[in-house]
């Protein structure tokens, strides 16, 4: 994990510097313990994101660490160890039940991450799980995942906004768009080629910008806690008309997955030694960080989950990779392709 760290540390050198978003999350968990609670960030802790979890003088307690992350960690120890109340996965939370006098510490609590980077979400979750939660929800998950020290959080909702406008900037009419798209509960399968279209009408486009709506906030969220967030980017599926406004580009056929009628599968693949890949690409990254802000270069991009390639030739293959991972540098010179 040595080389992602540095290009990590350029997308959050300049937005993990204020503690106020773990105080923010004191104030939503845990509102009438607001003022007893102390954060100071210290860049000289050795090791991994440490923490130091001490009584203060003026009776609070002080959270010392070397990184947001840090921070929100070093309080869940202290919540757990010595308050004994925890926040859960979907199902509720006991933070509100705290002692309203917090106890006090016999000892310091000390303790540090044994890796730099923590990662969460399965891509797959976004349409098993999270398809249809609410802003409340992502509110509860982030505070979960923040005070369990998660860094490198899954950033998946709301990227049908981006690559509807990357398809209709090079011609593509809105039928043609949203024929490719499948409804809410699929879109996971969508975006790694799966399947397309959707069997009950067309997905709205009010689902749309309210996915991305809601994906500002969680991005947002995710920066204000400590976070670097890996976005998607642009896989190559495509819609099935891609060859009327892109008459020349270099397209094929997916696999059938899943046993679907064929309509709803074997999804259009733009080849990424295409020209037009790389200038989609730079579209789409361009896009995303217009409307996110430069927050992260960690992208996640599988053309080949539960897909067959369209060759097995070890050239073609290593054609297919090159050129992507080429398209991604030249969107984004501090890209880290994460699989």
């Amino acid at each position: 994990m040595r080389w992602i760290k540095p290009l990590l540390w350029l997308s959050a050198v300049t937005v993990a510097q204020s503690t106020e978003g773990i105080s923010n999350l004191v104030k939503r968990r845990l509102p009438d313990h607001v003022n007893n609670f102390h954060f100071t960030l210290d860049t000289n802790l050795g090791g991994y994101d440490s923490y130091v979890v001490t009584n203060a003088l003026n009776g609070t307690i002080s959270v010392k660490g070397s990184s947001l992350s840090a921070l929100s960690a070093g309080l869940h120890r202290y919540l757990t160890d010595v308050a004994h109340v925890d926040i859960y996965w979907f199902i509720g939370s006991r933070l509100d039940v705290a002692p309203s006098e917090l106890p006090h510490l016999t000892s310091p609590i000390q303790g540090s991450s044994t890796v730099p980077w923590r990662y969460h979400f399965n891509t797959v979750t976004f349409s098993y799980t999270t398809a249809f939660w609410t802003w409340e929800d992502w509110e509860s998950q982030l505070d979960w995942m923040a005070l369990r020290g998660v860094n490198l959080p899954l950033a998946w909702v709301g990227q049908e906004k981006i690559i509807l406008e990357v398809f209709r900037e090079i011609g593509l009419d809105d039928a043609e768009i949203t024929t490719f798209f499948t409804g809410p509960a699929f879109q996971a399968w969508n975006r790694f080629g799966n399947i397309q279209g959707s069997w009950h009408g067309d997905l709205p486009e009010t689902w749309v910008d309210q996915q991305f709506d809601l994906q500002k906030k969680i991005i947002h969220r995710m920066v204000e806690l400590g976070m670097t967030p890996v976005l998607p980017s642009f896989a190559g599926f495509v819609p099935a008309n891609i060859s009327r406004v892109l008459p020349n580009a270099n397209v094929v056929r997916g696999s059938q997955w899943g046993g679907f009628p064929l309509q709803y599968t074997n999804d259009t693949f733009l080849e990424p030694f295409d020209v037009n890949f790389a200038k989609l690409q730079a579209s789409f990254i361009s896009k995303q960080q217009d409307a996110y802000g430069n927050v992260s270069h960690i992208y996640t991009l599988d053309q080949y989950n539960e897909n067959d390639p369209y060759s097995g030739d070890m050239d073609y293959l290593r054609n297919v990779t090159r050129s992507t991972w080429h398209s991604l540098k030249q969107a984004d010179p501090h890209a880290v392709w994460m699989m």
